[in-house]
């Protein structure tokens, strides 16, 4: 029975962007590796989102509104579509993603700029661009008004760390709060209430951010009790009534095809049904406006690194290398990540590919390659699939079953790359950072940013001969 349930197991599949001739094709026309987004499942998951929070425009009078954290996939194609098509705000956390959105004609109330450790000039730009501001610690108060030479945003959050919080589970990437950078204390934050409005500023909000890729819908519920609570206690203390609640974002998906992914209506009638609780009673706080900061839930599943098999090896175990690495998804690699792969073969590559590939298609029983003399833990179609950073930790999996016995040239498919892969991509080893490509309908892509060229890499170099002397 066991070894007919770990059967089922490595028969269940991930989706992949589009069907396996269309892979192969578009595979055909750009360089491997590259990152492969689909337009419509992005704006159909995001529309989805939004329905099932639908019962805040009716219960509140407001809008429901997801503020995409831009740090996910700062792509403008991308950004400029969850804004227009599927009306989403943007949460930014850095001068540059502020300019992003200025660029695209994003800005007020639609931008929460939420950072930390901030640079005047950030607050600055935030203040121009009149979105709203959410502050990290108490001494950012004053450090605000000196950048903005004594001025105040129109609207000021602050971000709440709720220390040694007992019901929430925490994990890896936000970790306990008592050890978290992030955020303050209550008793800081009824003091910064208090401060801002001696300041002259009228309108609050209130945001926390406690998990990231959780799949337990009753933590992130726990979460809106918390803020919902909070936010009374916040108006009996102070007398400010805070505008707007961000239950921050945290949602996971479902990374490993046998994980159940979370129930979006589900948790949006069990969010509704703590602000019937909590929050409708307190007329004076009510109507409240919800908002989240979802980044990962909203493209992580949208997009892949499409990548070739392009080396084997077989000495105490047997290896994939692809021409992706770690440089262009660090998650499997520095958090331990699980991300799904798919080989998909493909042994009819056109000649100007096939020309930079080795000529043999396996090691694993081929009679010219050196017996390794070593059999160890070693199972069919069981690989550590790597990358080539000078680094040993450069691994997309460890002892991984694959779908299919691979070979040289096949496509191998990482998923969830949609978000948190191209935006951490980074140049160790002299690497490169790969090209973006959209699917806009089947058949029909679109290069949505351009790959990195050794000319970009080296145009803020100074060689020898071009340093100047200071």
């Amino acid at each position: 029975m066991e070894n007919f349930s770990n059967a089922l197991k490595h028969l269940r599949k991930k989706p992949l962007p589009c069907n396996e001739p269309e892979l192969r094709k578009v595979a055909s026309q750009f360089v491997t590796p590259f990152y492969l987004y689909d337009k419509q499942k992005i704006i159909t998951g995001a529309k989805h989102f939004n329905d099932s929070f639908a019962w805040v425009q009716s219960l509140t009078g407001s809008s429901f509104r997801n503020h995409f954290a831009v740090k996910a996939t700062p792509t403008p194609k991308i950004m400029k579509m969850l804004y227009e098509d599927c009306g989403m705000g943007m949460d930014c956390s850095s001068l540059t993603e502020l300019l992003l959105c200025e660029k695209l004609g994003i800005k007020g109330e639609d931008i929460i700029f939420t950072s930390n450790n901030t640079p005047f000039k950030a607050y600055r730009k935030a203040f121009d661009m009149e979105a709203i501001v959410n502050l990290d610690d108490f001494s950012q108060i004053d450090n605000m008004k000196k950048a903005l030479a004594g001025k105040m945003p129109n609207v000021i959050s602050f971000r709440y760390n709720p220390g040694p919080y007992q019901n929430i589970t925490h994990n890896l990437f936000i970790g306990d709060p008592v050890e978290s950078k992030y955020g303050m204390t209550k008793s800081q934050l009824f003091s910064a209430y208090k401060k801002c409005r001696e300041y002259g500023v009228t309108r609050f909000g209130l945001h926390t951010m406690l998990m990231s890729d959780s799949l337990n819908i009753l933590d992130l519920a726990e979460v809106a009790r918390m803020m919902f609570s909070l936010a009374v206690e916040i108006k009996r203390e102070t007398g400010i009534a805070v505008e707007f609640v961000d239950l921050g974002g945290g949602m996971g998906v479902n990374y490993r095809p046998e994980d159940e992914p979370i129930d979006l209506g589900d948790l949006g009638q069990q969010v509704k049904r703590l602000y019937e609780e909590i929050v409708l009673p307190h007329t004076d706080l009510h109507p409240l406006q919800i908002k989240y900061e979802c980044g990962t839930l909203v493209t992580v599943d949208c997009g892949w690194l499409v990548s070739r098999v392009i080396n084997m090896k077989d000495t105490y175990k047997r290896f994939l290398g692809v021409d992706a690495s770690m440089a262009d998804l660090m998650g499997p690699s520095v958090f331990g990540m699980y991300n799904h792969i798919t080989i998909v073969k493909d042994q009819a590559i056109p000649n100007h590919l096939r020309e930079d590939l080795p000529d043999y298609k396996t090691v694993v029983n081929n009679p010219s390659y050196a017996c390794p003399n070593y059999e160890g833990n070693k199972r069919e179609k069981m690989f550590d699939v790597v990358g080539s950073l000078c680094i040993n930790i450069d691994k997309f999996a460890i002892d991984r079953e694959l779908n299919e016995h691979p070979e040289i040239g096949d496509l191998c498919i990482i998923h969830s790359a949609g978000a948190y892969g191209r935006s951490e991509s980074f140049n160790f080893n002299g690497k490169l950072r790969h090209a973006e490509i959209l699917r806009v309908a089947e058949n029909c892509f679109e290069v949505i940013c351009d790959a990195e060229t050794c000319e970009n890499y080296f145009a803020l170099l100074k060689f020898p001969e071009e340093c100047i002397h200071l």
